[in-house]
């Protein structure tokens, strides 16, 4: 092969790894930024319009202000619960640097009874919200309870849906070896 002929394809070749590194860069940064902690996972979504539960039982004028009312001191309870969390669970991974367990075993402690805190403070939520409906919308409310939960707990719906009939299940949701 012509020298020059090598050196002019490992000058392309040269090229082409430097844009899928560029690219590769600017993507892990992209993805970065976008997921910044301190930034909600769910950002809060426009008020009634967005509210799952509030179009469901179809609140009235009245009911979608109680609601309103209700939603924003139960976001503020959950935050606050939320950072004392992360608060707690900082200090129980530092404690793999000291080998304090015994600190360790009171971090654990303070997330169980924050994780209590945190289910109450969603149950009192949802009493005082059925409390707002009439009849006919607690009947549904009822129905569409469990499954509100179900979405609380996930915190987030898979980005496309979810997983095909065909794919096995997370680790966690697998029945265990033998």
């Amino acid at each position: 092969m012509n020298p020059g002929l090598k050196i002019k394809s490992l000058y392309i070749l040269v090229g082409v790894l430097l844009l899928i590194n560029i690219a590769t860069l600017g993507f892990i940064w992209y993805t970065t930024i976008k997921n910044r902690p301190g930034q909600p996972f769910n950002p809060p979504r426009p008020d009634n319009k967005g509210s799952f539960l509030a179009n469901e039982l179809g609140f009235t004028g009245e009911q979608s202000q109680k609601f309103e009312v209700l939603k924003t001191e139960h976001r503020r309870g959950v935050e606050n619960i939320l950072g004392q969390a992360k608060e707690f669970k900082d200090g129980l991974f530092d404690c793999i640097k000291t080998g304090d367990d015994v600190k360790a075993k009171e971090f654990a402690g303070k997330i169980a009874e924050n994780q209590r805190t945190l289910d109450l403070l969603t149950y009192e939520h949802f009493k005082e919200v059925r409390k707002i409906c009439n009849n006919e919308q607690k009947d549904k409310f009822d129905r569409i309870l469990k499954e509100l939960i179900r979405g609380i707990d996930a915190q987030a719906p898979p980005p496309n849906g979810p997983p095909p009939e065909d794919r096995p299940p997370p680790p966690g949701d697998r029945p265990p070896r033998r």
